[in-house]
C-alpha cells in the first residue's frame, strides 16, 4: 500500500465481504470516485476518497453499520517512517487537539506486517506518557495508530458508536 487512504476499516471476524461492502457505500458517499478494497490483511479495509478526515467522520458517523468493528479517518498517514517521524506524527496531532499534561487518552494500537519493524505498542504507549499524558483505557479521547505494512495511519479524536459493536476515532 503505498498511496494513503482517506481511512482504515477493521470487520468484525467472518463478516470481511459485508464489511467491504459497508466500506464501498462510505467511499462513494465521501467521494463519487471512492472506492475500498480489501489489504492482505483479512478484515482490514483500506478506503480511498478525496475528503477531510473530519468529513469523512461525519458520513460515517451518520450511517449505521452491521459488519463493521473500526472506522479510523486517516488524520496523518506516514510511508515508511522512522521511530522519529512517527513520534513526531502522533506529538503534532495532540498538540493539534490540544491534549495537555495529566489528561486521560485511549490508545489503539494494531500494527500489521512491515510496521511491526518499525514500532511497536510500547514504544506509542512511552512516547504518550512522555507527553505527560495518561493512558485511560475508559477514556472517549483516543489515539489510534495503525499499520498496514509500512503505511502508517494516526487519527485522534473521541470514540463514537457506528453500529452494533462498531466504534469509530470521530475526528472533530
Amino acid at each position: 500500500m503505498s498511496e494513503c487512504p482517506a481511512a482504515l476499516i477493521v470487520a468484525k471476524p467472518r463478516r470481511r465481504s459485508w464489511a467491504l461492502e459497508e466500506a464501498w457505500d462510505l467511499a462513494v458517499l465521501a467521494d463519487v470516485n471512492g472506492y475500498a478494497v480489501e489489504t492482505r490483511f483479512p478484515g482490514v479495509i483500506a478506503v480511498y476518497a478525496s475528503i477531510d478526515p473530519r468529513a469523512f467522520s461525519r458520513i460515517a458517523y451518520r450511517t449505521s453499520k452491521g459488519f463493521i468493528q473500526r472506522i479510523v479517518p486517516a488524520v496523518k498517514c506516514l510511508n515508511s517512517p522512522s521511530r522519529e517521524e512517527l513520534g513526531d506524527a502522533i506529538a503534532s496531532i495532540l498538540a493539534e487537539r490540544g491534549q495537555g499534561r495529566g489528561d486521560g487518552l485511549r490508545v489503539i494500537v494494531s500494527l500489521r506486517g512491515e510496521g511491526k519493524r518499525i514500532a511497536d505498542d510500547r514504544l506509542v504507549y512511552n512516547l504518550v506518557r512522555s507527553l505527560g499524558l495518561r493512558v485511560d483505557k475508559a477514556s472517549r479521547t483516543v489515539l489510534d495508530v495503525e499499520s498496514v505494512d509500512e503505511t502508517f495511519i494516526v487519527s485522534a479524536g473521541i470514540t463514537r458508536p457506528c453500529g452494533n459493536s462498531c466504534i469509530i476515532v470521530y475526528v472533530e
